[in-house]
């Protein structure tokens, strides 16, 4: 049937698309286009042949894997498993794949003992080489080795167990068995893999040039099929298709310096606790480096860091400490070896609960100010200044929220008026505008038992009595006979 007569929306356009797709990609090796028509094909069977869902969503997840898109390989393989019933057989290619995306190797191995007892080979094969390879991911070489040495399961499964081979150093027999499998007339999904065999147990930069040029996606492939650490020390800019957090903590540093303006910011908490996080994993920060970090929130330039952190030493070696810590704090937030968050001049690219707090304070974001600061700013930090600094925090929040106070609605008031009081209980004036709420709000007994526990501590701390006019304030809530 011409082209043509197959307009969209035509349902037996589905047939030519799949088959144009599948020749169009082992010709030229153009994933996207592949991908694209497979797609408009997926949506046409989803109405008209149901039974094909299982099969074209297996491929789209494939190819989607081969540029990195796990999350449309996920929702792909998610619809196959809905249609499972319809193709059971099929269903098991994507119920493997979904074992190893998630890691999961008691059920992929459950899957590929089911997919045994088919006779399907294609199907055995391509769980089985997952197994294989998930395996041998887990650090248990020797047992993927194993785990089809009896049974011949097919080309991707002998190029997994030649893989596992060169994993437990067994470099030769990974050659052979590499070679042994090669087929020039296989389909282009076999071709890859055995390209990328081929370079991993050989090592030829020649070999890995010819597997990123067997697809239009070029690089991109890489990640899935060559692990970080066996590309070419030649080669950094070929590491910038990897995952960013693999790349930073591998310890290559020309390909790290190529991935800096992608860092995320280094985030810490220090309005409770002190906890660092650099790329979404909290790091362990204690000591004088705590110490440094929080005078470094604060902003302390280098002199006044080292007069801070060694009041009592001399400045030459004062200095010679703080150059110590400080290389002592790039290590555990710049593993990678380049400047990122911590230059000359203090921190850069740096997001804290402190400084989210500070810009709420300056612009009169009262709300924001209650959520953030929960608890004192740096516990467990040491220094004179710091205690200082957490001293002067407290006051201003405090101050903030008396201020907001005198303008806002009666409960919002009080709310403010009351975590004041708890940052500063001393606080007299915090403590005259609460009771003045309380009191016209009909809460008689509270302001009456706030005043109490307010002038006892007054007392007891300082030796004084309250304001007169803070008393006249709470006699207005007793009883004319009890004033």
């Amino acid at each position: 049937m011409p082209w043509r007569s197959c307009p969209p929306g035509n349902k037996h356009r589905y047939a030519p698309l799949i088959n144009l797709a599948v020749l169009e990609w082992n010709l030229s090796g153009d994933i996207e286009a592949r991908i694209r028509l497979e797609h408009e094909g997926l949506e046409i069977c989803r109405e008209a042949y149901p039974d094909h869902v299982v099969g074209v969503c297996r491929d789209l997840a494939q190819l989607c894997l081969y540029v990195g898109w796990e999350g449309r390989a996920r929702e792909y393989l998610a619809e196959g498993e809905r249609y499972a019933h319809s193709r059971p057989i099929l269903a098991l290619e994507v119920a493997g794949m979904q074992a190893q995306l998630d890691g999961n190797l008691e059920r992929l191995a459950d899957v590929a003992d089911r997919a045994r007892g088919t006779d399907d080979p294609a199907v055995l094969d391509a769980v089985a080489s997952r197994l294989v390879t998930a395996v041998t991911a887990s650090g248990d070489a020797a047992g993927a080795a194993r785990l089809f040495a009896d049974q011949d399961a097919g080309g991707f499964t002998a190029l997994a167990t030649a893989l596992a081979l060169l994993a437990l150093g067994e470099t030769e027999e990974a050659e052979r068995r590499v070679a042994a499998a090669r087929d020039e007339d296989a389909e282009r999904e076999f071709r890859l893999a055995w390209q990328a065999a081929r370079y991993r147990v050989g090592g030829s930069p020649e070999d890995l040039e010819t597997l990123c040029a067997m697809t239009s996606a070029g690089p991109r492939i890489l990640p899935y099929f060559v692990p970080l650490s066996e590309l070419p020390t030649s080669r950094p800019d070929l590491a910038t298709y990897y995952p960013l957090e693999d790349v930073m903590r591998s310890g290559w540093r020309e390909a790290a310096a190529l991935r800096l303006a992608e860092l995320p910011p280094l985030r810490v908490t220090a309005l409770g606790e002190m906890t660092v996080e650099v790329l979404g994993e909290r790091v362990e920060v204690s000591g004088r480096q705590r110490d440094l970090l929080a005078l470094l929130l604060l902003g302390l330039g280098r002199r006044d860091l080292s007069a801070a952190l060694w009041p009592e030493a001399n400045p030459a070696k004062a200095r010679n400490n703080l150059n110590v810590q400080l290389n002592e704090l790039r290590r555990v937030i710049e593993p990678w070896g380049h400047r990122t968050y911590l230059f000359e001049d203090g921190l850069h690219n740096t997001e804290a609960d402190l400084y989210r707090l500070r810009a709420a304070l300056a612009a009169g974001r009262h709300d924001d100010v209650m959520s953030l600061y929960r608890r004192r700013f740096a516990p467990g930090a040491a220094t004179d200044v710091v205690a200082e600094a957490r001293t002067a925090l407290e006051r201003e929040v405090a101050d903030s929220l008396v201020e907001a106070a005198s303008c806002a609605p009666p409960r919002k008031a009080a709310a403010y008026l009351k975590r004041a009081l708890e940052l500063e209980p001393l606080n007299e004036d915090a403590l005259q505008k609460l009771l003045a709420l309380l009191v016209a709000s009909g809460r008689r007994g509270e302001a009456l038992r706030r005043y109490r526990w307010f002038a006892a501590d007054l007392g007891e701390q300082l030796g004084l009595e309250p304001l007169p006019d803070t008393t006249r304030l709470v006699l207005r809530a007793l009883p004319a006979g009890d004033q």
